[in-house]
């Protein structure tokens, strides 16, 4: 989906309630199910990751491979 300037978004969402509230909400983009902790989802590489209240929910080791995945999924000069 591309939202208003045409940025493509996808999103992780760990539970399947949000999902499906977002699909009767005609959220029409790309949601993997899952935990962040299991990343990457794909091999795509993204122009910004972005994280909302969530590294505080991990520990150590998975706030550690959750920024690394992050980075690794990153565009050169990504955000």
């Amino acid at each position: 989906m591309y939202i208003k300037n045409e940025t493509s978004v996808t999103g992780i969402e760990i539970s399947k309630t949000a999902i499906e509230l977002a699909k009767k909400n005609n959220v029409n983009i790309d949601i993997f199910h899952g935990s962040v902790t299991d990343m990457p989802f794909d091999q795509k590489l993204y122009d910004g990751i972005f994280c909302y209240a969530l590294i505080h929910l991990l520990n150590h080791n998975e706030r550690v491979k959750f920024i690394k995945d992050c980075y690794n999924q990153l565009k050169p000069n990504g955000y």
